[in-house]
Formats: C-alpha cells, sequence, structure tokens
C-alpha cells in the first residue's frame, strides 16, 4: 500500500500515475490532468467496520457511492460544468511487482453547480475490488483539464455482466404526470420509469426522491421481462421513509396475473411494507407464490429511514431479509422459496402494487435507490448499508490526501471554520499549506472530521508532515490560535 509518510512514496505515485493511460473513448493521460486526491473506502476498524465472511475478504465490481460539497471538497472551481472532466483511477498490482493506474468506470448521478462554486455531486465509481476490513484502500479522483470530454457512464458501472437487472436512483422528476422514461434506470435494461407522481421530490437517502402520497402516485418500469427471467437469483432492495404503518404499502413489485386476475405462477417477485411493522418479501415459483415475511417489526414514523434488501437463491432454494444490513428472523410458507422466477410482461411498479389496473396498496413517503440484481453476499449488503448512509453517519468514505501529481508535493487542503478559531482542512486547495511556515502546533483529525492527535513541534514541509507517524487516513490541519 502507497501511504501518506514520506515524500519519496509520493514522488513514485506521480510516475505512476504520469505513464499512466486509459480509454475513456480513446487513450486519455492523467498527468495532463491538473489536480487530483485521494478517494479512501475505509471498511476497517477506522471506517465502517466490516468484517469478511470469508478468505477472501473483497467484493468485486462494486459500486462505490461518493458524494461530494463544499463541506468535504473544496476545489469545485477548478471542475467543469457538471463534472465533466473528473476521472477515477485505481492501484491495481502489475507484472513483476509493478503497481499500475487503472481506470475506473463511474457514473455521475446528480452534479449541482451551485453558486460561488458550492457544488455538490453524488458519483458512482466501479472499483474493481473492495478490500475488507481494510482502511488503506483509495482511489484517485482527478480534474483539472478543461478540453476533457464528459465520460459518466451509468451503464459500464450497473451493467447485466455486473449483475444488474434495474437501477433507479430516482433523483429525476418532470411537471405533472404521465411523462414516459422520467426516472432513468442506470443499468443496460434502460427500463425508465414513467412518471405518475404529483408531487415536488423530497430530499433522499442520496440526493433527492420522489414522494409518494399514498393514494396515487407511482412510477411505471417497463422493460425488465427478459432480463429477469434469465437469473435463477434474485436481490430487491431500496431505501425507504413511509409515514403510515397501519396500512399495506409497496415498495417494488412485480406480478403477473391471468384474465381471471389469478397470480401467475414462475412470474413475478414484490417488496412490500405491512401494516403492524412487518416487511414482505413475495416471490413465485414451482406450484405457488411464497410470502416471506419479517419476524419483527420496524416501526415507520415518517422520520427514520431503513434499507430493506429480500434476497431469493433461485434454483438451490433459500432466501434472506436484510433490514440495515442485518439478516432478520422471517417466517414463510411451506416448502420453502425454490425455483426460477419466469419472465412476466407487466412491469416493474414502484410505490404501488400494479398487477390490477387500478393499483394497490399505495406507498406514503420516500422511496430512494431502488435495485434489482443478482442476489448479493451478506458483505456486498453491508457495504451497501455504510456506504450510502448519510455523509453525517457513514464512516466508510474519507476525502484527501497528498496532491499526487504535483512537481512539489503538498497537501491539497481547503479551510473550514470550527471552535475555538480552529481550521480543518479539506481536500481541495493547496495554498493553505503552501503558506504554512512550518512553525507552531499542529493538529490532525482523521478523514471524516474527528480530532486524533495533536503534535507539539512537528513540521511541515511542502504540504507533508516530516516528523509524525500519520498512519491511514488523516488529513492536516493549520496551526491552532
Amino acid at each position: 500500500m502507497l501511504g501518506l509518510k514520506t515524500n519519496r512514496w509520493i514522488v513514485v505515485l506521480s510516475l505512476i500515475v504520469a505513464v499512466a493511460t486509459s480509454a475513456f473513448g480513446g487513450e486519455e493521460d492523467y498527468f495532463t490532468w491538473s489536480d487530483s486526491t485521494r478517494i479512501y473506502v475505509m471498511t476497517g476498524p477506522n471506517g465502517a467496520a466490516i468484517a469478511p465472511d470469508n478468505a477472501y475478504g473483497t467484493a468485486k465490481n462494486f459500486p462505490v457511492l461518493i458524494r461530494l460539497t463544499p463541506d468535504n471538497f473544496g476545489d469545485f472551481g477548478a471542475i467543469k460544468e457538471g463534472g465533466d472532466d473528473i476521472r477515477f483511477t485505481g492501484i491495481e498490482p502489475g507484472f513483476l511487482g509493478q503497481v499500475n493506474a487503472v481506470p475506473l468506470s463511474y457514473a455521475i448521478s446528480r452534479w449541482v453547480d451551485g453558486p460561488n462554486d458550492q457544488d455538490t455531486a453524488e458519483i458512482w465509481v466501479k472499483m474493481n475490488r473492495v478490500g475488507l476490513y481494510d482502511d488503506n484502500q483509495y482511489i484517485l479522483m482527478h480534474w483539472g483539464k478543461a478540453d476533457a470530454p464528459a465520460a459518466s457512464d451509468p451503464q459500464a458501472v450497473f451493467s447485466k455482466e455486473n449483475g444488474f437487472h434495474g437501477v433507479w436512483h430516482l433523483d429525476e422528476s418532470a411537471d405533472g404526470t404521465g411523462s414516459d422514461g422520467v426516472y432513468k434506470d442506470a443499468s443496460s435494461a434502460q427500463a425508465h420509469g414513467k412518471d405518475m407522481v404529483e408531487g415536488e421530490p423530497a430530499e433522499g437517502m442520496i440526493g433527492l426522491a420522489p414522494r409518494f402520497n399514498g393514494s396515487s402516485d407511482y412510477i411505471e418500469c417497463p422493460g425488465l421481462s427478459d432480463s429477469i427471467g434469465q437469473d435463477s437469483t434474485l436481490m430487491v432492495s431500496a431505501w425507504i421513509k413511509l409515514e403510515d404503518n397501519g396500512t399495506h404499502q409497496s415498495i417494488a413489485w412485480k406480478y403477473d396475473r391471468d384474465d381471471d386476475g389469478q397470480q401467475l405462477l414462475n412470474s413475478g417477485f414484490g417488496l412490500q411494507y405491512r401494516k403492524n411493522d412487518a416487511v414482505l418479501f413475495r416471490l413465485t415459483h414451482e406450484t405457488k407464490y411464497k410470502n416471506v415475511f419479517l419476524d419483527e417489526g420496524i416501526p415507520m414514523d415518517g422520520n427514520t429511514w431503513y434499507y430493506v434488501a429480500g434476497t431469493y437463491l433461485g434454483t438451490t432454494g433459500g432466501y434472506s431479509l436484510n433490514i440495515n444490513a442485518e439478516s432478520k428472523k422471517t417466517n414463510f410458507i411451506n416448502p420453502k422459496p425454490k425455483g426460477e422466477i419466469g419472465p412476466n410482461s407487466i412491469p416493474l411498479n414502484i410505490g404501488r402494487d400494479g398487477t390490477s389496473a387500478a393499483g394497490s396498496d399505495y406507498a406514503k413517503g420516500v422511496i430512494d435507490e431502488v435495485r434489482v440484481e443478482k442476489i448479493r453476499t451478506g458483505e456486498w449488503i453491508k457495504l451497501c448499508y455504510e456506504n450510502q448512509k448519510p455523509l453525517g453517519e457513514q464512516m466508510m468514505i474519507g476525502i484527501g490526501g497528498q496532491d499526487v501529481q504535483s512537481a512539489q508535493p503538498r497537501t491539497r487542503a481547503a479551510m473550514v471554520s470550527g471552535s475555538a478559531g480552529a481550521h480543518k482542512l479539506i481536500a481541495g486547495r493547496r495554498d493553505l499549506a503552501r503558506s504554512y511556515d512550518g512553525k507552531g502546533d499542529i493538529a490532525v483529525y482523521d478523514l471524516h472530521g474527528r480530532k486524533v492527535l495533536r503534535a507539539p513541534g512537528s513540521s511541515l514541509s511542502n504540504g507533508v508532515i516530516e516528523d509524525l507517524n500519520m498512519g491511514t487516513g488523516i488529513v492536516i490541519t493549520r496551526p491552532e490560535k
């Protein structure tokens, strides 16, 4: 692991990045991008603390959510409008011990160009491997190239080859109702959702999200019939914040019925909140549908977010219901669910049961980040939950580190006012570190903004602490007054 401790390592990493090229529609030499910073993906004891379930301890091709705000990034003014010039690279082992910088596919879910360069953004980056219980791993974000074209590619991040049948971030909205294709499916299925939500979007778990009125709002997503039928395993997940615990409320529902209104066999699935604080994961297989119920309550009060995921092993049998990444005790109708889920013609409905023309079991509240995909491990589910929690709660992502492409290594930083005259440096600007004369005390924070050490007399040269073992995931502050 290349560390933050010495100039020597920074210089070596600069050389690696300088010769690395990638193909986002052609070769790209990242040394021609003026700026970069490290983004730590911390799954160890100082971060999300996700222990591996097996000896391998990695999740492959995992979409990592990166949130950028003025509180954790200070160089929006150097990025093109809409984030068009950003790029991401990872560090991979190469031939005979070499280390290579490799391009990473990414998708900008939302980028808001705010006034005075106070932007906000949500970006998904597909990491080739996420190590578990590892606080040392990081990727690089590059920016600062005026002639760089946009390279955001949602279908490369959420591809069918990577197990995704449908992914709806639900950031979008439209005036009125009835517009087709408003809610974009980021997966290669392109099952974009028809907008039948009347109200304005609400603050979601990740960016914006639709607020359903409990009586007529829903989103209709056609186009999944072929993709689902080809896979014998399934996971359906979403973030939910519902307001009424006295009614059944469908989260994501895809069932078919015959002409007499009877549910067809082997034809669908559904994830639903049930009155009296239960959760239902419904499946059809072989001879009849199966209800898998959560055997403990999760109260809905309109203020609390829950991450809900139902998994199904298909032809080998087995299932689980996970609430906030914890597998819960469940009840089911014997025999246990088993068998392939066949294709059907009805669209996926978000926010209602759409198996009848009139619809039923309408959701009241906010639903965000709905996904239909192949079955995932418990580690994957934990990564999703920890990574997607709000910035003030999640401990998995840390932004900061050295400007690895500079001729003179330096801390990239921006100043944010703190208590008692203290100032924290945030990734994105370099002037504060360069202006520091090396005298006085240095306060050290981890990448989540928690003060962990005060080191009297430590020196700072070219933005790098020389006399302090920094450990992992540390940013530097200017001297406290």
